[in-house]
């Protein structure tokens, strides 16, 4: 039986115990050697900021990751690009970002894939978006409103 007992720093085994058998003549499993394959992994995790109404990332934002416990465990400033968090432990973390009135809690799980988070966040440059958005469609609007009226002022007719 073949057991790793402990690992570098934030990596984790794969788990799972190894057995084989070694016979009286020296044979391992019947075969003269036998390849055994120990992987160590480290939990990876991203998060990307991200403009809730605009979809794109952003930049030059101070963000914080807090344990559930209320420990900062790390801070970055957003560069558009996700942000590369590696050795977490399992469990519930809470992001925020200066400025933002919202906070994010995320649950990293024990697994080797990499854990993609996104922060999705109104900012004041979607907000003004929204507003042209807005008064565009409205003012759209008002001119189909007069056109049509005008439209239907020439048709009619008075008849005395």
């Amino acid at each position: 039986r073949l057991e790793q007992e402990s690992t570098a720093e934030r990596y984790t085994d794969d788990g799972g115990e190894i057995t084989f058998t070694v016979d009286a003549a020296g044979l391992i499993d019947g075969s003269p050697e036998k390849t055994i394959r120990i992987t160590n992994r480290m939990l990876r995790t991203t998060v990307l900021i991200r403009d809730a109404i605009l979809r794109k990332p952003i930049s030059d934002k101070g963000v914080s990751l807090f344990n559930m416990n209320g420990d900062c465990i790390a801070q970055w400033t957003s560069s558009g690009n996700p942000h590369e968090l590696n050795g977490l432990e399992p469990g519930d973390y809470r992001i925020t970002m200066a400025g933002a009135a919202k906070e994010m809690i995320i649950t990293v799980t024990d697994q080797a894939e990499i854990q993609t988070f996104e922060f999705n966040i109104i900012t004041n440059g979607s907000l003004i978006g929204l507003s042209i958005a807005g008064a565009v469609l409205i003012g759209a609007g008002v001119f189909t409103v007069i056109h049509a009226t005008r439209k239907r002022g020439k048709k009619q007719t008075v008849r005395r």
